[in-house]
């Protein structure tokens, strides 16, 4: 519990500072979902989630290293289940979170919580278009979105553990992949889910951003198979 609420300490301090210095605020027509767009940017998504998410896959992670606590789990699956379940949680946690303080922020400023349907919107003038969407709906799905984000990252961090027992080696493939998505647009390769303008102007492009949330599901999952069928199968009776 204390490792949680520091974590969740330096998310709302991380987040303070990274939306006290973003220009969205003192742009005209800005509403709740624009602020979500700045905070979803690959640097901007590093800066905020990293280091809560490094100290939460700690506290997920460092029971395993115990013998006595793996000789109570049936099996290594059934450790490597709870830590899935644990990390699918702080993963929901830190998007509730991050959405939560959005909000907040942008009713104590007097900010629109939704105007992606008006000609006065960053939206139009990004897009050329209107978004004829209630504003919860969008706010549902960056919360859905940043959750996701979230777990993909946790996954990496795992499976490098797993495999390896490093984390370090991790750490480097997730700050490279948040790096990768920063300077480049290849739409092609499956990288961090993004949460911005373009996906809203065409329904292929949400469709897409499913099929490579199912691509890291499969991936995931056969790489876990692989790292569990090289263990030492543990029956406790």
């Amino acid at each position: 519990m204390k490792r949680i609420m520091i974590s969740f300490l330096i998310l709302i301090g991380l987040l303070a500072v990274q939306m006290k210095g973003m220009r969205a605020p003192l742009a005209a027509g800005c509403s709740m979902p624009d602020l979500c767009v700045e905070l979803m940017g690959p640097l901007s998504f590093l800066m905020i989630v990293f280091v809560p998410i490094l100290i939460l896959n700690e506290g997920i992670t460092e029971k395993s290293s115990h013998y006595q606590f793996v000789i109570r789990s049936r099996s290594w699956g059934a450790v490597l289940k709870e830590q899935l379940i644990h990390a699918a949680l702080t993963s929901l946690m830190i998007a509730i979170m991050i959405v939560a303080v959005v909000v907040v922020y942008s009713l104590f400023n007097k900010i629109p919580f939704y105007n992606w349907n008006r000609y006065e919107s960053i939206f139009f003038y990004k897009t050329g278009m209107r978004l004829e969407r209630v504003g919860w709906q969008v706010a549902l799905y960056a919360l859905v979105c940043v959750a996701a984000r979230c777990m993909i990252v946790q996954n990496i961090l795992m499976v490098f553990w797993w495999g390896f027992r490093h984390k370090m080696t991790g750490v480097f493939v997730c700050l490279c992949a948040m790096f990768d998505e920063a300077v480049r647009n290849d739409k092609i390769i499956c990288r961090l889910l993004p949460f911005n303008y373009d996906i809203w102007c065409e329904p292929s492009d949400r469709r897409r951003l499913v099929i490579q949330l199912a691509v890291y599901m499969c991936v995931f999952a056969l790489i876990y198979k692989y790292i569990l069928d090289r263990k030492e199968l543990m029956r406790c009776e």
